[in-house]
């Protein structure tokens, strides 16, 4: 597995910290407790820990890593502890984005930390949570002897055995526990579980749904309704993945394109795609819709009496059909490029293209021929 290394921590101990801090929060339950503008500004941190009652709790370990570390539980995990009331100082971080890990192995929290240069060590005050354990098997693909299993935005956790199962202690908290498996090849969030646990609880999840697939092709950009050309995107967040697509409504296959640049729409299109990795399942099949319509008509009196009016859109190649009878114009409404006014009255038109959609509908008032 690919393995970021810690960034450099010029450091004396550490911590920050939530209330509802835990592993695999919201963001928006990260840092309940603790000073926010703190969170975002800090250097470092000096802080106190104590348990969901406010008592100040000793010689926990405290470990602070880069959020795109992955440290294999058997490898050595730069650590520090409180001292016996709870004190914890750490400064001299370099700038980025950190996650704090604070554990006993009854108790836990895991809170983000953001260090920005200039920033003032801050104090904080860290609650930490009961433990639970969860257990279970991610089904490994052919050729992968064991993988990585993680909390969502933890930075510990744990090989699975040969056979995929894994045990991995969780801090209990107020928001749901998401657990990603990942390749040992690569670092990829593909299947997740999330979970509800009491303190102490033992979880067996069993056999993870469908770890080891490529993930779905993101299509961009969104799918909807353009007047105008549209560059599509296709992308996937496993690293190495090949995308095949079709645009004629066909189901993509090995055999399908390969996408290797920008998509230029020029007409409605169906946008069908699958990505395959070796090792991986391939992705679920996608589709989307990416319509382009015709420009709005305008209308442009052009003399004469009776008067004669062009009616018509930017986008090339198009043309535009009317009514004067106040219905709505359909493609099966007359031709009207250009049309005389016999009558006063109101003109809806649209515009219409092969391939394209049909443009909105607009209107003009003209007065009708002048009395002999």
């Amino acid at each position: 597995m690919t393995r970021n290394p810690l960034r450099h921590l010029g450091v004396l101990a550490t911590l920050l910290a939530s209330s509802a801090g835990f592993l695999g929060c919201n963001e928006s339950d990260s840092v309940v407790a603790s000073n926010t503008a703190a969170s975002e500004t800090t250097n470092g941190f000096h802080s106190r820990v104590t348990d969901t009652l406010g008592k100040p709790i000793g010689r926990l370990r405290v470990t602070v890593l880069g959020v795109e570390s992955w440290i294999d539980s058997s490898s050595e995990v730069p650590g520090f502890r409180t001292d016996s009331i709870g004190m914890v100082k750490v400064a001299g971080l370099d700038s980025g984005e950190y996650r704090v890990e604070i554990t006993d192995g009854s108790q836990g929290t895991s809170f983000p930390l953001l260090v920005v240069p200039g920033g003032q060590l801050q104090f904080q005050e860290s609650r930490v949570r009961p433990m639970a354990t969860v257990r279970g098997r991610v089904p490994l693909p052919e050729g992968i002897e064991h993988a990585w299993v993680q909390i969502q935005g933890g930075a510990i956790g744990v090989w699975t055995d040969s056979l995929g199962n894994f045990e991995i202690p969780v801090s209990v908290g107020l928001s749901p526990v998401i657990l990603r498996a990942v390749s040992v090849l690569d670092s990829l969030p593909l299947g997740q579980d999330t979970l509800l646990l009491a303190p102490g609880e033992i979880r067996d999840l069993g056999e993870l749904r469908d770890p080891f697939r490529v993930g779905s092709v993101t299509i961009g950009p969104e799918p909807g309704t353009y007047e105008y050309g549209v560059m599509v995107l296709l992308t996937t967040k496993v690293p190495g993945a090949r995308i095949h697509y079709t645009l004629d409504g066909s189901k993509p296959g090995p055999n399908s394109p390969v996408y290797d640049q920008t998509l230029d729409i020029q007409k409605s299109t169906l946008i069908r795609t699958w990505a395959v990795k070796q090792g991986l399942r391939p992705s679920p099949q996608e589709s989307a819709w990416v319509r382009i319509r015709v420009r709005p008509v305008q209308f442009n009196p052009m003399g004469g009496d009776p008067l004669k009016v062009w009616i018509f859109s930017s986008t090339y190649g198009s043309h535009a059909r009317c009514t004067t009878d106040g219905t709505l114009p359909t493609r099966e409404s007359p031709l009207c490029d250009t049309i005389q006014i016999t009558r006063t009255g109101w003109i809806k038109a649209i515009g219409v293209m092969e391939g394209l959609e049909d443009s909105r509908v607009d209107s003009a008032w003209f007065q009708g021929p002048s009395s002999p």
